[in-house]
């Protein structure tokens, strides 16, 4: 027996009084369609929450009139530029602020408010716990964009009915650091960067541009089964594992042991078949599904499952999907939180893989997590049925990937240099100069992969998601300076010690040879930037196969930086000697011990070290302060160490704000 819910939505629109959208459309979009819709244009939000659980999850909205804020208004200003931290307490202000203003309340049995906003933001986000708006009235809360896709909508929906983000495939945060969240391609939660979904039929035609034009972009993949044996399971650990009737679904067989044959139905496949199968292992659960394009049941949310020609891995096919459901730690979390357990997130999905169907060359899948081997047997494409048996191995092949060059090419600096006076700074070293200056950098990059478990390994790259070059053996012909196109995250500097994080298409050259890739970067100062660049943050992914393997057999990912502008720091002794150059360079390490956000590394002599990442602003700030003091004194007379630190401390302090 599968437990139905049933979700209220209140659909709140929101604008400063520009904003224009069809209400009948909102109306529909949150509501089940219409009998008389034929099933192949059933996709509302409701609908691909109904049909994407088996109708576990029934969704209905109401609509009210439209509320205006001025843009402005301070817990907007939060919501929309917030990058980090918690926005839900915003949020909820927002949502008190609407229905005041409409004359409005909550009514009784909504579970979620859905702020549809006109305003811009920076990102759509939601909240997976109740939020209390008035006393006694607690509801989870979300907001949206105009600008949102179908995708977008279902999967902030998908919050606030408790699903978190699953992991697996290595991506990056808004920081551009590297991170595994939104790690599965076959699931609403996730997305990894992966696009496999389909364009919705839009129900209206509007002049363009318009503002729901987005919404008809993106709709799909389903929520994948381990996804929601994750929850299922994290509600009966928050409940001392004691059952709950109806709680565990019909849909799903666990199994104690990780041997046999089995088979198993897509979602749309005969009844009497599992929709998924949970292998018990430790730590966790391996969940199996089948997932593929094509549907008798209604819309075909996974239709943009499947692979691209000259994809050389495997994760977005149609095909038997691995998910491993255990727990996972909060890499942001403090030694406390470690201590006392509650760094640990349970129970979240962790794909690991795909076996593609049809069958083919490869059709096995190796998973580390319980050292499972999953092999397909069997697959009836028109049944939506496949056969697979699993077994423990006791290793398998393996690739690691390590970077051996990241080096200045040439460099260019764009601000002319302003000189600081420090002299008196020890007895033997009477007089030196402090400056800073914006540089524009061009890099090389190098990678070296490494594979055990092969004979004779072929190696192929991607980078960006981008493939540069073909397979290669060691005999293979080098291909050298290739220019290729890719989209990368870049954090582009706001100010002082902040960056917002830029999705940027720039040109790279690659050179492969068999087990080795190089990237040459083009000149920064040909990119088309908003604000300047900081730092480029690009994944590269080696893929190692045996010769005639149709794929591969192993795969390593690193996420390295590379920074193309900077605003750089250095001194320029007039008495290079040896004495004065150690006094020096231990003066501004110690300084960066106390204040690392003034410069980040250690100062050699001549040479330039990067400091905080500036924008464009503070450039400009830099050389009109260049220009009205063209020399500040730091010590009139020789001064003990301790003094000078605290000597370039303040002028650290006023560099940052000169006035």
């Amino acid at each position: 027996m599968t437990e139905v819910i049933d979700h209220h939505v209140l659909v709140l629109p929101v604008d400063d009084g520009s904003g224009s959208w069809p209400d009948a459309v909102l109306q529909r979009l949150f509501n089940p369609s219409d009998p008389a819709v034929p099933a192949g244009e059933r996709s509302t939000v409701a609908d691909f929450w109904s049909d994407t659980t088996g109708g576990a999850i029934r969704i209905r909205g109401t609509v009210r009139p439209r509320a205006i804020l001025p843009a402005a208004d301070p817990d907007w200003t939060v919501v929309r530029d917030q990058v980090q931290g918690n926005r839900t307490p915003a949020l909820a202000q927002v949502v008190r602020k609407a229905l005041l203003a409409i004359g409005s309340s909550i009514p009784a049995g909504v579970d979620t408010v859905l702020v549809w906003a006109a305003l811009p933001a920076h990102r759509d986000f939601a909240s997976s716990t109740p939020v209390e708006i008035v006393p006694g009235c607690s509801v989870t809360i979300c907001h949206v964009s105009t600008h949102s896709s179908h995708f977008t909508i279902c999967h902030e929906i998908g919050h606030t009915l408790g699903y978190p983000h699953p992991f697996g495939l290595t991506s990056t945060d808004p920081q551009g650091r590297p991170e595994s969240e939104y790690g599965s391609p076959h699931c609403i939660m996730g997305g990894a960067r992966r696009s496999v979904t389909r364009r919705v039929p839009a129900w209206v035609t509007a002049p363009a541009p318009s503002p729901l034009a987005a919404l008809w972009d993106e709709g799909g993949p389903r929520l994948s089964n381990a996804s929601r044996l994750g929850l299922i399971l994290e509600r009966l650990r928050l409940a001392g594992w004691i059952p709950v009737p109806g709680l565990m679904p019909d849909w799903i067989t666990l199994a104690d042991e990780l041997d046999g044959h089995h088979s198993i139905a897509a979602f749309d496949g005969p009844a009497g078949l599992p929709r998924a199968i949970a292998f018990r292992i430790e730590p966790g659960w391996l969940v199996v599904e089948l997932r593929r394009p094509g549907s008798s049941a209604g819309f075909d949310w996974d239709a943009g499952l499947g692979l691209a020609a000259g994809d050389v891995d495997t994760h977005e096919a149609a095909g038997l999907v691995v998910h491993h459901v255990a727990a996972v730690l909060d890499l942001d979390a403090t030694d406390q939180q470690i201590r006392d357990g509650s760094a640990w997130r349970h129970n979240r999905p962790i794909f690991q893989g795909t076996v593609p169907v049809p069958l083919g060359a490869r059709q096995s899948l190796d998973v580390d997590a319980g050292s499972a081997r999953f092999t397909l047997t069997s697959y009836d494409p028109v049944a939506g049925t496949a056969g697979f048996s699993v077994q423990r191995f006791p290793g398998r092949p393996s690739a690691r990937l390590m970077v051996t060059e990241n080096t200045v090419t040439s460099a260019y600096p764009r601000v002319g240099a302003g000189r600081y006076d420090v002299g008196g700074t020890t007895e033997r070293c009477v007089v030196s100069s402090f400056e800073g200056f914006w540089q524009d950098e061009d890099r090389r990059v190098g990678w070296q992969a490494h594979a055990t478990g092969f004979e004779a390994p072929e190696f192929a790259w991607r980078v960006a998601g981008v493939q540069v070059g073909g397979w290669k053996g060691q005999a293979a012909t080098a291909e050298a300076n290739l220019a290729h196109t890719i989209e990368v995250d870049v954090d582009v500097p706001t100010g002082p010690g902040r960056s917002t994080r830029e999705r940027q298409r720039i040109t790279v050259r690659a050179s492969t040879a068999w087990n080795g890739l190089s990237l040459d970067l083009a000149p920064p100062r040909s990119y088309v930037m908003r604000d300047g660049q900081g730092r480029v943050r690009i994944p590269v992914e080696v893929f190692v196969r045996e010769p005639g393997d149709a794929v591969h057999r192993a795969s390593a990912r690193g996420l390295v930086e590379v920074e193309t502008r900077r605003l750089v720091f250095g001194v320029d002794l007039q008495q290079a000697r040896a004495a004065c150059q150690n006094a020096m360079t231990g003066m501004f390490r110690r300084l960066y011990e106390i204040e690392p956000e003034i410069f980040e590394g250690t100062v050699r002599v001549s040479e330039v070290v990067r400091g905080p990442d500036w924008g464009l602003a503070e450039v400009a700030r830099l050389r009109e302060w260049f220009d009205q003091v063209p020399k500040l004194r730091l010590a009139a007379e020789e001064l003990p160490v301790g003094q000078q630190v605290l000597q370039l401390k303040k002028l650290g302090r006023q560099r940052l704000d000169p006035r």
